[in-house]
């Protein structure tokens, strides 16, 4: 992944981040910051700072003490945005045919290698005709109910990923899909 460029404000806990030409970062997520320059003082260190302020050129975050003000540039690993559609045809021809159903908004951190759409509830609740086995959400037993989220497709739909972007009905891909009833 690519890091994108931007520059830094940052005082004793807090940093701001600039990003000229905007950024996919929403409160509470995380961002991996690499400072690459600093003005003053020392170095802020490299690391994940979790977002605490936005706005559409700027995220703050919160950072361990540094010595005093510092400004400098820095490398952002932006959270990926995967925009999933559901397509009807077998030909696509336009892009008409996607049909968008939801943006899984991705931190790029190390924590999030393995990435579940069921686990961190993202996945939308199904209304399914057969009763499902499991425990309810995030009892004392178990932390996700699994067979509770999901998509249910008819024959002939499949689910197509693309990341945000200009370029992303071009550059996706189609999702595997696991059928039948449990």
């Amino acid at each position: 992944m690519t890091p994108t460029a931007g520059t830094y404000s940052a005082n004793s806990t807090e940093v701001v981040v600039t990003i000229s030409a905007g950024h996919n970062v929403q409160v509470g997520q995380d961002v991996f910051l690499n400072f690459t320059s600093y003005s003053s003082g020392t170095s802020p260190i490299d690391q994940i700072v979790t977002i605490t302020a936005v706005t559409p050129t700027t995220f703050t975050g919160t950072i361990p003490s540094v010595s005093g003000p510092i400004t400098g540039n820095v490398e952002c690993y932006l959270p990926l945005n995967f925009c999933i559609y559901l397509v009807e045809t077998g030909s696509i021809t336009n892009v008409n045919q996607f049909f968008p159903l939801f943006v899984a908004s991705i931190p790029a951190t190390y924590v999030n290698q393995y990435f579940s759409l069921t686990e961190y509830a993202i996945l939308p609740l199904i209304n399914h005709p057969t009763v499902q086995a499991g425990t309810n959400f995030y009892s004392t037993n178990s932390t996700v109910a699994p067979k509770n989220r999901g998509l249910m497709l008819k024959r002939g739909q499949a689910l197509y990923a693309a990341f945000s972007g200009a370029t992303a009905l071009t550059n996706g891909f189609y999702v595997t899909c696991q059928g039948g009833y449990y």
